[in-house]
């Protein structure tokens, strides 16, 4: 059985920048949701990321630092809405304005309008 993705476009704003990422859910056969997030674009002074010898990546860690993570979630009572606001607000700070739309299709045009 194949599940569709759903694609979504999230701008996170800050007072010293935006961050402005590209998003894709997709429900697995379990029931869990994985959601994918790219970073595309970003004004805030975010670092290159050297990847450490030892240990796991964190999920900020790893969209702050590659611009590239994944969350899984066997909640499924949670939407992906609500799974990449708590992810991004986790990685950004309480202080943060996230706002999400859902989109057709991936876009980096629909990330800035």
């Amino acid at each position: 059985m194949k599940f569709a993705p759903t694609f979504f476009g999230a701008v996170v704003n800050m007072k010293d920048g935006d961050a402005r990422i590209m998003c894709m859910a997709q429900k697995g056969e379990d029931g869990s949701l994985s959601i994918h997030f790219f970073k595309v674009d970003t004004t805030l002074a975010d670092r290159p990321f050297n990847f450490p010898t030892e240990g796991e990546l964190s999920f900020a860690e790893e969209l702050r630092g590659t611009g590239l993570a994944v969350a899984i979630e066997q909640d499924q009572s949670a939407s992906a809405e609500e799974i990449i606001k708590r992810k991004l607000r986790a990685t950004y700070g309480d202080e943060s304005e996230i706002s999400i739309k859902q989109i057709d299709r991936p876009s980096l045009v629909s990330l800035f309008v």
